[in-house]
């Protein structure tokens, strides 16, 4: 909203001094900074819910969803190659893996995978 006051405040200053051909590249500008806040905002919406009993370990991220057995399942600090890439936290079992806290810092990462472990009593490989 502060936006298109300002951009109203700059169309109506150019256009008292005659410069109209301003006129479209600013309400251009603001269509672009709208767009590209609710691009922001929709891709904000990532979240993944973690659920665990006794039975099973489930992964819901969106409309997607894996199940796990907690009793065969490792959970996984992969350390990246290069110093630029954060490590990856996976959970595995049976060949399969599901990559978690994509976009968590180290430290919440590591929180996050004791916090499995204790509450799936699965167990950590770090590799």
């Amino acid at each position: 909203m502060g936006v298109a006051i300002f951009a109203s405040i700059v169309i109506v200053r150019f256009l008292m001094i005659g410069a109209w051909m301003i006129v479209p590249f600013t309400i251009l500008d603001v269509l672009f900074i709208f767009v590209v806040l609710r691009w922001v905002l929709n891709s904000n919406n990532k979240i993944e819910k973690i659920r665990c009993s006794s039975e099973q370990l489930i992964i819901y991220r969106g409309e997607q969803q894996w199940q796990f057995n907690p009793y065969w399942t490792k959970v996984i600090i992969k350390k990246s190659h290069h110093p630029w890439y954060s490590n990856r936290l996976l959970i595995r079992s049976h060949g399969k893996s599901v990559e978690v806290g994509k976009y968590l810092t180290e430290e919440e990462k590591q929180k996050l995978a004791h916090e499995i472990v204790e509450s799936c009593k699965s167990y950590t490989l770090r590799t």
